[in-house]
């Protein structure tokens, strides 16, 4: 199993743990990502003390 499909497979099942998803947001919102098709993503983390991290 390669290492992003690990930190996959412990988000979800952290998820369906705690039934709660983390971000981070300042005064200018929320971190947003747009990749050159045009799709934009958010970061989550599973568990607060990763959020915190960053």
């Amino acid at each position: 199993m390669s290492q992003s499909s690990a930190q996959y497979h412990a988000f979800i099942r952290e998820v369906l743990e705690y039934q709660k998803v983390w971000t981070i947001k300042d005064d200018q919102g929320f971190p947003s990502f747009t990749n050159n098709n045009g799709e934009t993503a958010m970061p989550f983390w599973s568990l607060k003390t990763r959020a915190e991290k960053i």
